[in-house]
């Protein structure tokens, strides 16, 4: 039976014990010590691949699509966390492109991994492509500290 890993539980043991969270991580599950770890620690795997959040930060960023590029925005919809972009104030927003004008209020903030707030949410940038756009995500859907 597969086993994948259960980020929930692992993002909790890296809050108390980051090694060996990085530990675990590192583990092959096809591997026969995998398959050992997995059976002797149960309740950090799970028999379906987890989709909910909060998603490792480290997870999204080393996700690989399917021609294997680094590509954090399909990590996102990989893994359910749902992902905002807004358009600088000077481009223009197509219409159903799903892209938003970025509001006025909004301090930029700049760099993969700040942090920003707006509207009483805290967000965390994916990509942030210099006078064109911001791929964000909410912060309460991914782990930054794993």
């Amino acid at each position: 039976m597969n086993k994948f890993f259960n980020w929930q539980a692992i993002c909790v043991i890296a809050h108390q014990c980051p090694q060996l969270a990085l530990g675990l991580v590192a583990l092959n599950l096809e591997s026969e010590l995998g398959q050992s770890v997995a059976a002797g620690i149960g309740h950090l795997f799970l028999t379906e691949e987890q989709t909910q959040g909060p998603i490792p930060w480290s997870l999204i960023l080393n996700y690989r699509d399917s021609s294997g590029d680094r590509d954090v925005v399909e990590a996102c919809a990989h893994y359910c966390i749902p992902s905002f972009i807004f358009q600088y104030p000077d481009r223009a927003v197509e219409p159903g492109s799903g892209v938003l004008p970025m509001p006025a209020d909004l301090v930029y903030p700049s760099g993969q991994g700040a942090t920003f707030e707006w509207n009483h949410e805290t967000y965390v940038v994916l990509l942030s492509s210099a006078g064109f756009a911001l791929d964000f995500v909410p912060a309460k859907c991914v782990d930054m500290t794993c």
